[in-house]
């Protein structure tokens, strides 16, 4: 079993490491709903309770970006929250079904300028994580050379000369995704399944951090479309040598857009068997009263500590609930 004082003790510098740098990045730390009334935007089955005293369904969030958007949308600052979420996984090296993230929102900035914040916390967490970590494994960011950036479909051309318009046609997709070595694709599997399917096989051939780029505007998420380039998402995935970190998004700031997206997320939730509602009208109503650009970043805080602990197991990391 892992030492309990180390994990406490790195776990609070960590927490002190993060909030510092999105501090001096100009955000500031907010807290927001866990228990909520609307299921989240995001196409998954959600942790169900009733209020005891009234009778009210809550769902227990997904993540807190819903709620840090209507903060923007009412003209606040930029805002960060490290949040508890909860999510229908089962636990396993890589998964929790309660974990922690990092969400971060920021007005006037872009998903470049993100980018490069994201890669300055993990190096600075990374970096305090080292009187914890073993002495014989180096810390992940170790490499000072800058994460590699790639985008998706210049790398599926160079390699199987797939060309960019192919990934409007769900046949060709799924033949990309066999070629990728991704298990159990069929003429049934949804597209945005593909998508994040073939963002995560690619990243699997990258040793180094990798931030995969130019995915097609299916994969979901509150992205916007990439200027000048229709279809595919101005938004970046974080990876180390195949397990996702997190990711960065110029966001949305069309009501229509975000409401079409509801919509369309609803109809997979009915084919996956999932009850919600429809739509989070108070966040609509918010975002329609007017959106400043925006870009935002989401990152999962505990994946990011196991690696820069050089623990193989997420679990190990929370002696409460599996230890």
């Amino acid at each position: 079993m892992t030492d309990l004082r180390t994990i406490l003790t790195a776990r609070s510098t960590f927490y002190q490491v993060v909030r510092g740098v999105l501090t001096d990045a100009g955000a500031i730390e907010v807290k927001t709903p866990i228990a909520c009334p609307h299921h989240d935007l995001a196409p998954m089955p959600q942790f169900l309770t009733t209020h005891p005293a009234t009778g009210q369904s809550l769902y227990l969030r997904i993540a807190p970006e819903e709620h840090l958007t209507r903060l923007i949308a009412r003209g606040g600052p930029a805002v960060f929250e490290i949040s508890t979420n909860f999510r229908a996984d089962t636990s396993d090296e890589t998964h929790l079904a309660e974990f922690e993230s990092v969400e971060a929102l920021f007005p006037g900035w872009d998903v470049g300028r993100v980018a490069r914040l994201v890669e300055r916390l993990c190096r600075a967490a990374d970096a305090a994580m080292a009187p914890w970590r073993p002495t014989s494994v180096p810390g992940w960011t170790a490499d000072p050379s800058p994460f590699a950036l790639v985008p998706v479909t210049d790398w599926v051309e160079s390699e199987f000369g797939f060309a960019r318009d192919r990934f409007s046609d769900p046949v060709s997709v799924a033949e990309l995704a066999i070629k990728l070595g991704v298990d159990d694709v069929s003429a049934h599997t949804p597209l945005p399944k593909l998508a994040d399917e073939i963002v995560g096989a690619i990243a699997g051939h990258f040793d180094g951090p990798v931030l995969l780029t130019s995915a097609p505007n299916y994969l979901g998420g509150p992205a916007k479309e990439r200027a000048g380039d229709p279809g595919f998402l101005s938004r970046c995935e974080l990876y180390y040598q195949g397990l996702e970190l997190g990711s960065m998004a110029d966001q949305v700031t069309d009501p229509e857009i975000i409401r079409t997206r509801y919509r369309d997320n609803y109809a997979l939730k009915q084919q996956f068997g999932i009850n919600s509602d429809p739509a989070n009208e108070a966040l609509l109503e918010d975002i329609s009263n007017g959106m400043p650009d925006f870009a935002g970043l989401g990152i999962g805080f505990d994946r990011l500590l196991m690696l820069s602990l050089g623990y193989a197991d997420v679990r190990s990391l929370h002696p409460f609930i599996y230890q």
